[in-house]
């Protein structure tokens, strides 16, 4: 473990963010900013910075590498919206939320529409009902198409791709979702003691980060789901 001194400008968190262009990249969140710091393992700590303002506060971002693009979360008191920037930081579209708070936001595909890809925000509305909003994503056109909403059994707060499907962790749980017509269709779900803030996966297994400090191991049968 090397330790790296570094003048930064007020980051209040940070994600790994790696392309083909950029390589073993930083991502960090500023209040009214985000950057992308690239960092080179052999002689320099930090070789370059990207760095873009936005409209609202940065409350989290994700990545989608293989696209090269990331997802940013940005609120102020009620307003809300999801944008999707390149790997340089230019904005390439975004999507009022209104005034609804995004929990979480992905990027992904489905097993079967490989061709499409769908940003899904997991959102918690006033009136306390928790949704997962899909949107039909145009990467040649760079567009944004509502394509339905779902309402949860509780808040979404970590989203992440598998088995080609959704999996959606939150307070009571986490749930595995398939596109629909209409609206995610829930697969199958697994309840567990504590709210789930942190999703990965190698395979058919999955680790889910508890606000107890746990990590809880649970293993996707497919057949029997």
């Amino acid at each position: 473990l090397m330790m790296v001194p570094m003048a930064c400008d007020g980051y209040h968190g940070f994600a790994a963010f790696s392309t083909p262009a950029i390589p073993n990249s930083i991502l960090a969140i500023g209040r009214d900013h985000f950057s992308i710091i690239m960092v080179d393992n052999h002689e320099l700590p930090f070789n370059g910075r990207i760095k873009a303002a936005s409209l609202y506060p940065v409350k989290r971002v994700y990545s989608c590498e293989s696209l090269g693009i990331f997802v940013a979360v940005e609120s102020e008191k009620s307003q809300s919206r999801v944008c999707l920037y390149t790997e340089n930081c230019t904005l390439l579209t975004s999507i009022d939320i209104g005034d609804k708070t995004t929990n979480s936001a992905i990027l992904t595909q489905f097993e079967d529409r490989e061709n499409e890809w769908f940003l899904l925000c997991g959102t918690t509305g006033n009136d306390g009902k928790y949704e997962i909003q899909t949107f039909s994503f145009n990467l040649a056109e760079t567009t944004l198409t509502a394509v339905h909403t779902t309402e949860c059994l509780d808040k979404p707060n970590v989203m992440i791709s598998f088995a080609g499907k959704l999996l959606v962790g939150g307070d009571t749980g986490v749930r595995l979702y398939d596109l629909g017509k209409k609206r995610l269709l829930r697969k199958c779900e697994a309840l567990l003691p504590s709210a789930v803030h942190f999703l990965d996966s190698q395979g058919l297994r999955v680790y889910a980060g508890t606000s107890m400090s746990s990590v809880m191991f649970l293993i996707y049968r497919p057949v029997q789901n």
